[in-house]
C-alpha cells in the first residue's frame, strides 16, 4: 500500500515551502532520512491533517538537509 504525503522543505512548519506530494510505503517519522531528487534529507516535523473536504494527502512532513528534528 502506498501513502500520499505532502513534502515541504524548511526548518519549521510555519515557514516551510511546499515541494509536492510523494508516495511512501509508510509515513516518514521525525528524525528519519528520506531520499528525494538525489538528496538525502531529514524529517524535522511530521503531522496528520485529517480532512474530509478535499482529496489528496492527509499527512505532511517538513524536510531539511541540516536541521535537527523539532521537539514536539
Amino acid at each position: 500500500m502506498s501513502n500520499l504525503v505532502e513534502v515541504m522543505i524548511g526548518t519549521e512548519r510555519s515557514s516551510a515551502t511546499a515541494l509536492g506530494d510523494y508516495h511512501f510505503t509508510k509515513h516518514p517519522a521525525i528524525g528519519e532520512r528520506v531520499d528525494i531528487d538525489a538528496k538525502s534529507l531529514i524529517v524535522v516535523d511530521a503531522w496528520h491533517r485529517p480532512s474530509t473536504t478535499f482529496a489528496g494527502s492527509k499527512f505532511t512532513v517538513v524536510l531539511n538537509e541540516h536541521a535537527e528534528p523539532a521537539n514536539r
